[in-house]
């Protein structure tokens, strides 16, 4: 669902990844160009469009059929490989928190830094993990990602793009409570559009042990960063 806000860009609010496409492919008729992506998302979400499909063996429409056709066949880990080659953008970043990619669109490039601690498999081994995950709206930990995305011409300002967000980036409270938003507050100035995806199942799968967040709270706080950006806050 598209959202009002008192000011800053449109934003368009989905329960799975997948279901932006709509909205992306109506933005890129609005701007009259594919604009580039930056995604905050725990995951990659690079497949192929169709992948699922094609590896059991099922029928799909071909890119460019009608979206109605399109999504029921989508995953939400195939929405930017399907908008790539439909058109709907021209280049995504992704900003994630883990990268298990092969063959991935040249389209997309990955901000992962090989550094980050490995997602802990139990709540005795979460404390390096955990330090990472409360900082990954600071605008040190931002600034290094976009440093990476500079070297292929994007710059927030210059190049349209859409921020685009999967709840299941956070997986601490404090995660969404930077001491040094700023970064972040002006990438969401700077967008032609924000979309987020709840991914409710995902988040709850992924936050830390002892953590509360869910898609609701989590929303809900990010509401609150749009409407500070909006308004000129820090």
């Amino acid at each position: 669902m598209s959202t009002p806000f008192p000011a800053g860009p449109p934003v368009h609010i989905v329960e799975n990844h997948h279901e932006v496409l709509p909205f992306w492919s109506a933005l890129r008729r609005r701007l009259g160009l594919a604009p580039v992506v930056l995604t905050l998302d725990f995951h990659t979400d690079t497949l192929p469009a169709f992948d699922h499909c094609r590896q059991h063996g099922r029928p799909h429409p071909p890119v460019g059929a009608a979206l109605t056709e399109v999504l029921p066949l989508l995953r939400h880990d195939e929405h930017l490989d399907y908008a790539l080659q439909a058109g709907f953008i021209r280049q995504a970043f992704v900003c994630s928190h883990v990268n298990f990619s092969r063959d991935v669109n040249p389209a997309i490039q990955i901000l992962h830094d090989p550094a980050t601690p490995s997602y802990p498999q139990s709540a005795d081994a979460d404390a390096g993990y955990r330090r990472y995950a409360d900082r990954v709206l600071e605008t040190d930990y931002l600034s290094r990602r976009l440093r990476r995305a500079e070297a292929f011409q994007f710059r927030p300002g210059a190049t349209p793009f859409i921020l685009d967000i999967d709840l299941d980036y956070f997986q601490t409270a404090a995660g969404m409570k930077p001491q040094t938003p700023q970064l972040f507050h002006h990438l969401i100035r700077q967008a032609a559009a924000v979309t987020i995806s709840r991914e409710t199942i995902w988040v709850e799968l992924l936050r830390l042990a002892g953590e509360t967040i869910d898609a609701d709270n989590l929303l809900a706080q990010l509401r609150q960063h749009i409407d500070q950006a909006g308004s000129g806050e820090a």
